[in-house]
């Protein structure tokens, strides 16, 4: 909806349909509407999405007759599992208010003025219990600012809440912050129910000091800082070869309507001179790497024309010019930013950023911040909080931390941990040519609205995360492919565990190697259990850095681009929804050319249904073993849902089985190939000659 305003500029006024956005999430509320109407005892029922204390969020408000609402908490309790089994996690509302019939106004509507809201509905949620005593009534404080949610109970879990393993992190750190004890992820994934954890708590030692970044001193712009591990081996790649571009972070996005191009150019300007990576040049002196912040400036934002000629073939070849040119550490910037014009009204803006100063989660940051400075610009009243740090002061205090002793504890960890675990060795499809190109293929793949729901209900029941049980499906069916039983696969981690570090674009993320056993456990729910224990760990020791990590398991593996694994299984939630007031705004795909690692499985929670990805050499794999793969693992998880005691050897049957039926199919498509070949020779052999 806009309007013309009488200075002859077009106004963006919202959404008239009924879409909305609830952390990040974009949900139609028609959709969990008709789910409600279908359920037998609802006769009516409406869903607005509420501003309360933590951010707007689902409520729902159903009439279920006079006879119905004595037992309003039985029905809003019933409501919401029928809800759980239907939609992912995001669409079931947060509170069910459950009412007689729905107030109408004289129009015979509904008078949505005149919702209750719903701490004040009868039936608003399942039993309540307020949190007992101080360590719980905190918690809930802590809950509530790291769930988003306006009221916790005593009785509710985490992750049905919506936690998940980032969230449990800065859960840990917001404990530690707030009062003062040291909650490891162990004790947040073994006790999900706040009175448990609560008792927990009581238990868990004084953290003794605060977070290690938290007192961090701010150094000044210009000075030469050193770098942190994490870019310490980015820099020495790039001194290696300045043209590779590997470690470019591309992303593109279509843009529909009145574009502000100088409006645009002074978001990133001011982007870039909040988060002081962005502006941040690279040099070495003495064999020591330094970085170096630069003054903010404005900045221009180049605006190419595509000629006429939107074509996919032509719009491919424009964004990989910009996505593929490499970065000058040196002089930056090491943001680079494009528009492509296809006409007045559509736009396509491509944005690359080097990894040595920013990564995934980082990428989240920019959209956010990005969107708040078009629809604010430098508005007062609008402002971000100040950020006390930058991600060089992060880097100075890292290295005062390891070099403390950290180092050598999380070092010893690893040691234990990893010894006699060599990398997972899939059979090659090919036979690797002696010089290696690497090229990328991929296959994509997707699980179901309803078998992501039962994956996100089945992970909280056994006070797992989706990761945790996508990765123990993935690790057995490599097992069944590679015939090993004990073997690593690497996976990436935030690496962000204190409150200051949420804030900062930079390159925190970290590598990590996860050591799968798949001989000792005897059933499927011992699997996750082992895989659980095994990431919770993991997470507790992130903060070795890959390289340290790499000498000391002192791997065989071959060096290079991968010096300690070659499979890696990686999990991601959905992305930052991009928004600008009145335009209308998708992601557009940007191709690769060249394979990270042999396989990368990666799955991305669009919202309602997981994608699958699998990114793999293609001088290693072929596309049909890739694909069948991905069948397996779907096959392994399908009965994992259906049956968690069943025997490890059932599941491995079923991942043999899906293979097996893969191939039979590829066969016969391959006869029927052959059998129309032959026919067309037949006929072509047996046609008079002219």
């Amino acid at each position: 909806l806009a309007r013309w305003r009488a200075d002859g500029q077009l106004e963006y006024l919202g959404r008239i349909d009924h879409q909305v956005k609830i952390r990040g999430f974009r949900i139609e509320l028609g959709e969990v509407q008709a789910q409600l109407l279908a359920q037998p005892q609802v006769k009516a029922a409406v869903v607005l999405a509420r501003q309360g204390a933590g951010g707007a969020r689902l409520v729902a408000y159903v009439a279920v007759g006079e006879e119905g609402v004595g037992e309003a908490h039985d029905q809003a309790r019933l409501l919401k599992e029928a809800l759980g089994r239907a939609l992912p996690d995001h669409m079931v509302p947060s509170a069910i208010v459950v009412l007689a019939k729905l107030p109408l106004n004289a129009n015979g509507k509904v008078d949505r003025q005149a919702l209750p809201e719903p701490e004040a509905g009868q039936g608003a949620q399942a039993e309540h219990a307020a949190p007992q005593g101080e360590h719980e009534q905190a918690l809930a404080a802590i809950w509530s600012q790291v769930l988003g949610v306006p009221r916790v109970g005593r009785q509710d879990n985490f992750f049905e809440l919506g936690g998940h393993s980032m969230l449990a992190v800065r859960l840990g750190s917001r404990i530690r912050a707030t009062l003062g004890r040291q909650l490891s992820l162990q004790a947040i994934f073994g006790s999900p129910v706040l009175h448990r954890m609560a008792s927990a708590l009581q238990d868990a030692p004084a953290s003794g000091q605060a977070h290690w970044l938290a007192d961090a001193p701010r150094h000044k712009e210009g000075d030469r800082m050193p770098l942190s591990h994490a870019q310490q081996r980015l820099w020495f790649l790039w001194c290696l070869d300045p043209d590779d571009t590997a470690m470019n972070m591309p992303a593109a996005f279509r843009l529909e309507g009145p574009l502000d191009v100088p409006r645009l150019e002074k978001a990133f300007a001011l982007l870039v001179a909040r988060h002081g990576a962005l502006r941040t040049v690279f040099g070495e002196e003495d064999g020591k790497g330094w970085q170096r912040l630069l003054p903010a400036a404005t900045m221009r934002i180049p605006v190419s024309d595509l000629d006429g000629d939107a074509s996919p073939d032509h719009t491919a070849a424009c964004i990989a010019e910009v996505v593929q040119a490499p970065f000058d550490l040196t002089r930056g910037p090491l943001l680079r930013v494009r528009l492509l014009r296809m006409d007045a009204q559509r736009h396509l803006l491509v944005v690359v950023v080097h990894h040595i100063v920013a990564d995934g989660w980082s990428s989240r940051l920019m959209v956010r911040d990005i969107a708040h400075f078009y629809e604010h610009g430098e508005d007062e009243a609008s402002t971000l909080p100040p950020m006390r740090l930058q991600y060089a002061d992060f880097a100075v205090a890292q290295r005062r931390w390891l070099d403390g002793g950290e180092m050598q504890r999380q070092a010893a960890y690893w040691t234990r941990r990893l010894e006699g675990v060599v990398p997972v060795a899939l059979p090659m499809d090919r036979v690797l040519p002696p010089s290696r190109r690497n090229p990328l293929g991929t296959v994509d793949f997707e699980l179901s609205a309803r078998t992501t729901a039962a994956l996100s209900a089945f992970a909280t029941r056994h006070d797992a995360t989706p990761f945790m049980v996508l990765l123990a499906c993935v690790a057995l069916s490599l097992s069944v492919r590679s015939g090993m039983d004990r073997f690593m696969v690497g996976t990436d981690l935030a690496n962000r565990g204190s409150q200051e570090a949420e804030a900062l674009v930079g390159f925190f993320v970290n590598q990590l190697a996860l050591p799968m056993d798949l001989a000792s456990p005897a059933s499927g729910a011992e699997l996750l259990a082992q895989v659980r224990q095994t990431v919770v760990e993991a997470s507790d020791h992130q903060d070795l850095p890959f390289d340290r990590l790499v000498s000391v398991v002192k791997s065989a593996e071959r060096g290079g681009r991968a010096p300690l694994f070659q499979t890696k299984v990686i999990y991601r939630d959905a992305p930052e929804v991009f928004s600008l007031p009145g335009l209308r705004i998708d992601e557009h795909p940007v191709p690769g050319s060249q394979a990270e690692l042999d396989l990368i499985v990666g799955f991305v929670h669009d919202g309602v249904r997981l994608q699958g990805c699998l990114r793999y050499d293609a001088e290693c794999f072929e596309e049909a073993g890739m694909r069948s793969l991905t069948l397996e693992i779907e096959a392994v998880l399908q009965a994992l849902l259906a049956s968690p005691q069943a025997a490890l050897a059932a599941l491995r049957e079923a991942a043999q089985a899906a293979r097996w039926a893969e191939a039979e199919r590829l066969t016969a498509q391959r006869a029927e190939k052959m059998v129309a070949l032959r026919g067309g020779l037949r006929r072509r052999s047996a046609a008079p000659q002219s």
